[in-house]
């Protein structure tokens, strides 16, 4: 490790650290909704700060060494930082936690300023106070994990292992010799160094990959089921119309598909409330799963439209009176709050192989029906203020 003196290594820690603190904040900036993502940004330019501060020369003065002294502050609060934002990625969220956080920062510089006159004591204290955080952090991204995230939650606990088992390494030297300067001339030192800027390289990266790989789980379960109506969502409606289809293909069994538009809603005696919209189509989405037999299907497919699949609609007669039925169904006014909320629809409707063959063929006769129908019905409104204002 001749190579590695302490220019070129301070000159890397201070490189990787910035990076480090670029990719973090970029990586919250496309993940901003979710837990903890924030806390690593913040770690990583709080960290950069530390280790830019960790170069500056020493002052020559018989005071305090005040660049190490708020050194070690920012990196403490960093590695602070880290296991706050892993205890949040898992869910682990904690008002009272971070508070107390914000208390061991000054118990941390005072101590670091206690031990002032005696160098080894202080490199002791901080590498076993590093180590002890950061070991903690990898452990919590490995509680209770399961499917995709074991493997990248892994990674990320792999990475702060080897940056708790460097400063341990270290704080175990740094007991054994008799001065600091022989604690930097010894070769654990600059590992120590060489496996921390790795690491943080490492860690920043799998970060980054935890947060895409929970971000496509996330878009998978929204294509699958709806958060809002706690229906199916789009992706399951396309894979059930494809076995529909294909089922109708062998047997000549016909099938329908509905689009349901759920237009605006009227609250007794009031206004339409905004904050009762998430409950509406949560009331509206349940109401239609009650309708669907156990062989039909409904989902929702966003911006308050709703899909049914009716399973056997052999005739147009048949279809008609299905259809009637849903309408008289969803005329009926909905419990939401022990209010009733009356919901004005449209409804278009496409029976295979009548009106197409395909999903996609079907989705659009579907669709066209149900925006005639909407027109028809703000038809007379938008003549009638026309005929106001001209």
């Amino acid at each position: 490790m001749r190579f590695l003196n302490q220019s070129i290594i301070a000159f890397l820690m201070v490189t990787a650290a910035s990076i480090a603190a670029v990719l973090l904040f970029t990586t919250w900036r496309a993940n901003r909704h979710m837990a903890g993502v924030r806390w690593f940004a913040g770690a990583g330019a709080t960290g950069a700060v530390g280790f830019f501060l960790a170069t500056l020369p020493v002052p020559h003065t018989d005071g305090p060494d005040w660049p190490m002294l708020i050194n070690g502050g920012f990196v403490f609060t960093a590695l602070l930082m880290v296991l706050e934002g892993s205890l949040r990625f898992m869910h682990r969220a904690s008002k009272l936690r971070w508070q107390a956080g914000l208390v061991l920062v000054p118990v941390f510089v005072l101590l670091n300023w206690w031990y002032e006159d005696e160098m080894l004591a202080q490199r002791i204290f901080h590498d076993a106070a590093y180590s002890m955080v950061v070991l903690v952090a990898a452990f919590t991204m490995l509680r209770s994990v399961k499917g995709d995230d074991r493997m990248i939650n892994s990674l990320v606990a792999f990475f702060l292992m080897g940056i708790a088992g460097a400063m341990a390494a270290r704080s175990v030297v740094a007991g054994q010799v008799d001065s600091l300067e022989a604690l930097q001339r010894h070769p654990v030192h600059s590992l120590t160094l060489a496996v921390v800027v790795l690491c943080i390289m490492g860690w920043t990266y799998s970060v980054h990959m935890a947060c895409y790989v929970r971000s496509q789980a996330s878009l998978r379960l929204m294509l699958h089921k709806d958060p809002v109506t706690g229906l199916s969502g789009r992706q399951r409606m396309v894979d059930f119309m494809q076995r529909e289809i294909a089922r109708s293909e062998r047997s000549g069994v016909r099938f329908s598909y509905l689009i349901v538009d759920l237009n605006e809603f009227q609250r007794a005696g009031g206004y339409p409330d905004s904050a009762l919209a998430d409950e509406v189509q949560l009331a509206f989405g349940k109401r239609l799963d009650d309708y669907a037999r156990d062989a039909d299907f409904a989902c929702a497919l966003g911006d308050d439209q709703f899909g049914v699949v009716l399973h056997h609609t052999p005739t147009q007669e048949h279809l008609r009176g299905a259809v009637a039925r849903l309408r008289h169904l969803l005329a009926q006014p909905l419990e939401v709050r022990g209010t009733p909320v009356q919901v004005d629809i449209s409804l278009g409707m496409a029976m295979w192989p009548t009106d197409g063959q395909t999903l996609e063929a079907l989705e659009n006769i579907a669709q066209q029906r149900m925006q005639a129908e909407k027109f028809s019905m703000f038809k007379p409104y938008v003549q009638s203020e026309g005929l106001r204002t001209g």
